[in-house]
């Protein structure tokens, strides 16, 4: 009879464990995402079904199944949680970091952004990080910035072997600060982390590659940030166009940008799908923008610090989030444009009309596309779609990776996620070409 019971206890467990990663799940999608992260989270819904149906089964499986069972699934975790341990504290990084270093003879800078940042405010108290507008939207304030501190120099990122910095202008952009002096403006680029030239260091990005190829008297304007989005980038245009209304605007999407908004939890950024009037005017507000963003960075350095400790630690790695990410990174889904993207494009499309602007579209396929030599995929051609129908000119960066041997010179040696100099400077030769070519310019 005891035996039973524990056998029964055994079966209790698992059921009580995978109620309790269904609700956990539903709490995160609905409650904290507010449902707008569904898709993301179905695959979790899916995996927390079948082990409660597992739960079930076991009450009725024989004594040694039962156990086999339970060592089976005990172990299984326990090797997932070793090896998340390990992603935890770096360890398989710290072999690549040697493999670098040994091709290059060049010290790799293992430091992460927050560590960095603490070194280099012992020099520069007045040192910045990069703040990804797209990940404030959890700070439903008065306000919502789009850029990062202004006149600030600015640790960015490292994927090159050491951190890429940039000095912001009076908006916070990545930008030279004379670029909005100057009365002909030529040029304006939204997208994410490529179109901001994320992991150099200027003047090796797209935008300072294509102002060496044009009149000096005539700007390119950065409007693009990391980790943005097709709804923060159309805000970005919202914002700032008026007061630069140049003659083309360059907008890089990323293959994965699908349209599925987070962001759409936030009420201010929710205003500009609602209402083409609304407004924060934030370039009379960036006083207010530089107070706010470092609040929120004093909040995440002290946040980071928390991380590191080691019940935090502990947790994540319960919760086998580094191998869960890793997973997203390497995994990426070709999932068709979402719902928001054709109507994002279009508002954008009449921002571009209104001011009597060129808007052309580039298209940037992942790593993982460029390496497995798959570059039509369901991302790409549901775009594409969307631009042929509402007439938008557009150029696709494969052309850069018609040779899948030769494709990695664009990228860094450890972690091919962006460009290196070579590879931004190709796609803005590309871009310059395309609008010399078409538009009987430049």
């Amino acid at each position: 009879m005891l035996s039973k019971f524990k056998l029964n206890l055994i079966s209790l467990i698992y059921l009580f464990l995978s109620l309790s990663l269904l609700f956990y799940t539903s709490y995160k999608s609905e409650i904290i995402h507010e449902g707008i992260k569904a898709s993301f989270y179905a695959k979790y819904y899916i995996f927390s079904f079948i082990l409660i149906l597992i739960s079930f089964a076991s009450f009725f499986l024989k004594k040694n199944i039962q156990q086999n069972l339970f060592l089976s699934v005990l172990s299984s975790y326990l090797i997932l949680f070793t090896v998340d341990v390990l992603l935890e504290n770096n360890i398989f990084n710290q072999i690549n970091f040697k493999k670098y270093e040994f091709q290059t003879k060049r010290e790799y800078d293992r430091r992460d952004r927050y560590q960095i940042f603490n070194d280099t405010k012992k020099l520069n108290t007045e040192v910045k990080i990069t703040l990804p507008p797209s990940h404030l939207y959890k700070y439903n304030k008065e306000i919502y910035p789009l850029a990062g501190i202004s006149n600030s120099e600015t640790i960015n990122c490292n994927e090159n072997g050491e951190y890429s910095y940039f000095t912001s202008d009076r908006f916070g952009f990545n930008n030279p600060d004379t670029e909005w002096d100057k009365k002909n403006k030529l040029i304006t680029i939204i997208g994410d982390s490529y179109g901001m030239g994320s992991c150099v260091s200027r003047p090796f990005d797209i935008a300072s590659n294509l102002r060496k190829k044009i009149k000096n008297n005539f700007s390119v304007i950065n409007l693009a940030y990391g980790g943005n989005n097709l709804l923060v980038e159309y805000a970005s245009l919202r914002e700032y166009f008026e007061i630069i209304e140049s003659k083309y605007i360059i907008w890089l999407i990323y293959e994965d940008d699908s349209g599925e908004l987070d962001q759409l939890s936030n009420t201010i950024l929710k205003k500009y799908l609602s209402d083409e009037n609304f407004s924060q005017f934030l370039p009379k507000k960036q006083k207010i923008i530089d107070e706010h963003l470092n609040n929120i960075l004093s909040q995440k350095t002290l946040e980071y610090k928390k991380n590191k400790d080691l019940t935090k630690k502990a947790i994540k790695s319960f919760k086998l989030y580094n191998l869960r990410n890793l997973f997203r990174v390497y995994n990426l889904n070709y999932t068709k444009f979402g719902i928001y993207a054709k109507q994002i494009i279009k508002k954008v499309k009449k921002v571009s009309d209104n001011n009597n602007s060129n808007l052309i579209v580039v298209y940037v396929p992942s790593v993982k596309t460029i390496k497995t030599g798959k570059l039509d995929n369901i991302n790409k051609s549901s775009l594409i779609e969307i631009l042929k129908q509402e007439n938008i000119d557009y150029i696709n960066l494969d052309q850069m990776f018609l040779d899948p041997k030769d494709y990695a010179k664009y990228f860094p040696i450890l972690t091919p996620g962006h460009y290196n100099e070579l590879g931004y400077k190709k796609i803005s030769q590309i871009i310059y070409k395309y609008i010399r070519n078409t538009f009987d310019v430049l």
